[in-house]
């Protein structure tokens, strides 16, 4: 005896399958208006702002870079954050390639107006921290770090270490390139904290104070910070003569380790040459002076804009005898002038920070 199977046959009109591949009513094409930042290397995540991003979901959604040849290399990854923002890895590119973006969906396309330009270094992708809160607190206490280029990836936060190298753990509240919340670690000591993402590393130019927390050799470590603002306001440039900064005191009442910090936000014009870079002396008891450093490189600024950027140097001295001491940082560009011929940049709100740290007996 024959089984046998019904089949059940579905037929759908052409016009159901056009009204399934067309959009919502509502949806509209997606717009951008600006995106930041303007450079960096692959894996620099870029904040992409517009309109109508989620209209459609993330998989029906694309987010490219363009090049001059009209080549699209897909961001890797992407997540669409809100209607207004998406945040986008950047993918390997050619360096010294500018590129356009470009959102698609359903509804349509939109490219941006202007060009992301592929670095070797971390161009204007390298993390700053603007302020964190609080400044002081015990093991364990929640700190809010805000800045700019603060993720690993788009899911992730950089890594944030406390003074004497400690990792912090995240809250687990969100992160994003502006805002990452951690906990003080276990054996943090008083000073700076760090931010580290595939592009750099940032330093707050304000220290951190661990309540109740572990001192080396048993002894307090003395912090002495010179933040003159007449000495780093905007409007004195550093050019290629070299400009001396912040000549801070410091007493050192038994043998000690020195950690220098040197942080500031800086501007170059358009056309400015690359290479900032600082020398650090200390004088007194005994002499010290450093190799330059490169604090940041300044890049072009581009034809139409400036170029703005953070940047930190640290040095350390291992056993620095009892004495008293200045610490001084002196800035010069390197390099030659740029397209416009101008040659300079302007340092802001500077920060010489010496940390004097006991050496156990």
């Amino acid at each position: 005896m024959k089984r046998i199977i019904p089949v059940i046959v579905i037929t759908v009109s052409a016009g159901v399958f056009l009204f399934l591949a067309m959009p919502s009513a509502g949806a509209a094409v997606p717009t951008i208006t600006s995106f930041s930042p303007t450079s960096g290397p692959a894996g620099c995540v870029v904040v992409i702002t517009g309109t109508s991003f989620t209209d459609f979901p993330a998989a029906q959604t694309t987010v490219t870079f363009v090049s001059p040849a009209a080549v699209e290399t897909p961001a890797t990854p992407f997540v669409i954050v809100s209607a207004t923002e998406i945040w986008a890895t950047v993918p390997g590119l050619t360096a010294g390639t500018s590129y356009t973006i470009r959102v698609a969906n359903p509804a349509g396309t939109s490219t941006s107006t202007g060009t992301f330009l592929s670095t070797s270094g971390a161009g204007a992708c390298a993390p700053t921290i603007s302020s964190f809160s609080p400044l002081s607190g015990a093991v364990g206490t929640a700190v809010t770090i805000v800045g700019t280029n603060l993720l690993q990836d788009v899911n992730t936060g950089g890594d944030v270490t406390f003074f004497d190298n400690k990792t912090a753990a995240p809250t687990g509240g969100p992160v994003s390139p502006a805002q990452l919340s951690v906990l003080v670690p276990d054996g943090a000591t008083t000073g700076p904290i760090t931010v580290t993402t595939p592009t750099g590393t940032a330093t707050s130019a304000t220290i951190f104070t661990v309540v109740g927390g572990p001192t080396p050799g048993g002894s307090s470590i003395e912090v002495f910070t010179s933040t003159d603002p007449g000495v780093c306001h905007g409007n004195d440039k550093v050019g290629t003569e070299p400009v001396a900064l912040l000549p801070t005191a410091v007493q050192v009442a038994q043998d000690s380790d020195l950690v220098v910090y040197f942080t500031s936000t800086w501007s170059a014009p358009s056309g400015s040459p690359t290479e900032l870079l600082l020398t650090l002396q200390i004088e007194g008891g005994e002499f010290f002076e450093t190799s330059p450093e490169w604090i940041a490189n300044t890049g072009t600024g581009g034809s139409e804009r400036d170029a703005h950027g953070m940047g930190t140097v640290m040095w350390s001295f291992p056993d620095v005898a009892t004495g008293d001491y200045t610490a001084e940082a002196t800035a010069h560009i390197a390099g030659f002038p740029g397209t416009s011929g101008q040659s300079g940049a302007n340092l802001q709100a500077c920060a010489l920070t010496v940390f004097v740290i006991p050496v156990a007996p």
